[in-house]
């Protein structure tokens, strides 16, 4: 069954994040958000002292993530006007109105891609980094940023990258949020080392 956007906005943070990288008929490979993105732990409400944010959280690839964990996959569906690949993930921290929600994943590319195109939602509100530049941020839980490639490539690099997210809910009652990445490649290179999720929503586009 869908999932009801509206009806499960209340059920926490959802992070749904995904990155597609592509190029014509040589290579393709899609980056969406599953539960290998990292989340700070949490312990009596608090964040753990060594899962602290630091100003590098977003931009470090070999960011300390010792204490950082698995975000959670709260339901099967894919994220609806995201992504078909793209899973709803919530963070480790208990709900408190105001509070934010972190998370981070690292990717690899070996040739820098031609053309992008990112898609972005958060509630109530978020922002997007690649490599520690903010390249999307949305300030209502059902507002969609599209934001094309002459705002992303400049930040990506061949090696590792880092993609970023941070969501903030304004009182209501939980966060939730969503981006997907698309690549894509003209040199027929293997652009990154990720493997696709298993599940997915063939429903989606």
């Amino acid at each position: 069954m869908k999932m009801n956007f509206l009806n499960r906005k209340w059920r926490g943070w959802v992070l749904m994040m995904g990155l597609a990288i592509g190029a014509s008929a040589q290579s393709s490979l899609d980056i969406a958000s599953d539960t290998t993105w990292l989340t700070p732990q949490f312990a009596n409400n608090t964040i753990l002292p060594c899962a602290a944010i630091t100003s590098a959280w977003n931009s470090n690839v070999n960011y300390d993530e010792t204490c950082w964990t698995t975000a959670i996959r709260p339901y099967p569906d894919s994220v609806q006007g995201v992504s078909r690949y793209a899973q709803y993930l919530w963070g480790r921290n208990p709900w408190i109105p105001g509070q934010t929600a972190y998370f981070r994943k690292t990717f690899t590319l070996s040739a820098l891609p031609t053309t992008a195109t990112l898609r972005f939602r958060a509630d109530d509100s978020g922002k997007l980094y690649i490599n520690g530049h903010k390249v999307a941020q949305v300030t209502w839980w059902d507002q969609v940023a599209i934001i094309s490639t002459d705002s992303i490539l400049p930040y990506l690099v061949v090696g590792k990258n880092i993609i970023a997210v941070e969501a903030t809910d304004l009182g209501a009652v939980g966060w939730n949020f969503g981006s997907n990445l698309h690549l894509e490649s003209n040199s027929g290179c293997t652009l990154t080392d990720y493997i696709r999720p298993t599940t997915v929503d063939a429903a989606l586009t």
